[in-house]
């Protein structure tokens, strides 16, 4: 299926190969090239993986961040309210 080549097998022998063994080691050839692509597959996954993983982490840290930067600026924004109330209740005071 893939026509990608892997590696080369040589066989010698002092005689002719019949058929027979020129299509086993044509098979056996094949199946070594299946092994050897799937496993460049599997650990360029493995690599993916952990690469996603690490991705995750980074942005579960960050999401954090955020989360906790959110929260000041609520207390912010609550603290600023209740000194603009303040700040109004003593201007009606003044203007009385």
């Amino acid at each position: 299926v893939n026509e990608e080549i892997y590696g080369v097998v040589e066989i010698a022998s002092m005689k002719k190969f019949a058929k027979y063994e020129i299509d086993f080691v044509k098979e056996v050839s094949e199946d070594l090239g299946s092994t050897v692509a799937n496993a460049q597959i599997n650990k360029r996954t493995r690599e993916l993986s952990a690469s996603a993983e690490q991705i995750r982490l980074e942005l579960e840290k960050k999401e954090k961040m955020l989360q906790e930067i959110q929260n000041k600026l609520r207390l912010l924004e609550t603290d600023l309210r209740s000194k603009n109330a303040e700040i109004n209740s003593l201007k009606k005071s003044l203007k009385v």
